[in-house]
């Protein structure tokens, strides 16, 4: 019924065209902020504004997004005994629920306006786990919004090897106060009805999974991942577009599909870059290390923080400023 070969799809995409990203306007900054971002260059800019405002909706005036209601379909299904079963929302649907299959410590809900990206609000499938197995949810027609909110310990797992967790959805944040572990296949974000939201959202919870595959989208104005705050840890994580790392942290093996890696804050750490896309790597703070070989050609702008990488010091595509920093491995040896 649904995406079993999703891990052998997923690595088909990774080519994908870049969009324009508008720099964001710093004229309400404060003279200190102000002083920082001037001291930028333009080319370390790029989503230099994403991790100043919260995921969460807790301000209500925020306006609902003209699309807002893209973020919840009206039916879902979840892998459960080794299929893919109909997802009862309500008393008296066919198939089974969040509850019975948790044993009532994750509830399953609409979430009306509490996912916010760029100053909107929209819709979305709303499930909230305490020291909780995380169903595999799916929606029956791709695309919308899943909200994760954790806390304590919590665990996923889409069954088998090939079956990954969440396919389906458009973007799925995952924010709280306690950790995620995915076993399995891992995570897979598909769905892309709403294209200007990223593929995977983290913020405050620590995650880690196998493997991350986040799936083509038409419009790259956005990062495919954002991890706003948290940790992230990961064996092989596969996209197709940008990620952004504006604050906490992430240890990856393997990397592959990133276009533009921006790096805001926190320290984002690869050991392998896959070279199907010679990246740009952006930094406006933050440390960024790959402990193994960039992809030759790769482009550096290092307007703030710390690039750490083997032979950076002698490439003609690095570019460090005044507030920038380079560790070149290779002196180490």
């Amino acid at each position: 019924m649904k995406k079993a070969l999703f891990l052998a799809l997923s690595l088909a995409f990774l080519l994908t065209a870049c969009g324009e990203t508008t720099l964001p306007d710093t004229s309400e900054q404060n003279p200190v902020d102000n002083t920082q971002e001037m001291s930028l260059p333009e080319s370390c800019l790029l989503y230099y504004d994403l991790g100043d405002a919260s995921i969460l909706a807790a301000d209500k005036s925020l306006p609902l997004a003209q699309n807002s209601g893209g973020g919840y379909q009206t039916s879902y299904s979840v892998w459960y005994d080794g299929e893919y079963q109909d997802l009862a929302l309500q008393d008296g649907d066919s198939g089974i629920s969040v509850a019975d299959m948790t044993g009532g410590s994750a509830v399953f809900d609409y979430g009306a306006g509490l996912v916010v990206w760029n100053g909107e609000r929209y819709h979305c499938a709303h499930l909230t786990a305490q020291d909780s197995y995380i169903p595999n949810i799916s929606p029956n027609i791709p695309g919308g919004i899943l909200l994760l909110e954790v806390s304590g310990d919590c665990w996923a797992d889409g069954g088998t090897a090939d079956v990954a967790c969440f396919t389906g959805f458009g973007t799925v944040v995952i924010c709280g106060s306690g950790t995620l572990r995915i076993d399995g296949a891992g995570i897979g974000v598909g769905g892309d009805n709403l294209p200007y939201l990223p593929g995977l959202i983290l913020d405050d919870v620590s995650f880690s999974s196998g493997a991350i595959f986040l799936n083509e989208r038409s419009y790259s104005g956005a990062p495919a991942l954002f991890v706003r705050s948290g940790s992230l840890e990961t064996d092989t994580l596969v996209l197709s577009g940008d990620l952004c790392i504006a604050g906490g942290s992430g240890t990856v093996q393997y990397l592959d599909g990133v276009e533009n890696a921006v790096f805001r804050d926190g320290s984002f750490e690869v050991n392998q870059w896959g070279d199907t896309v010679i990246p740009q790597l952006i930094l406006s703070g933050g440390d960024a290390t790959c402990t193994d070989w960039l992809p030759q050609g790769t482009s550096i702008e290092v307007g703030a923080g710390t690039m750490t990488a083997n032979g950076i010091r002698y490439w003609d595509t690095v570019h460090v400023y005044d507030g920038g920093k380079i560790v070149d491995l290779m002196d180490e040896t």
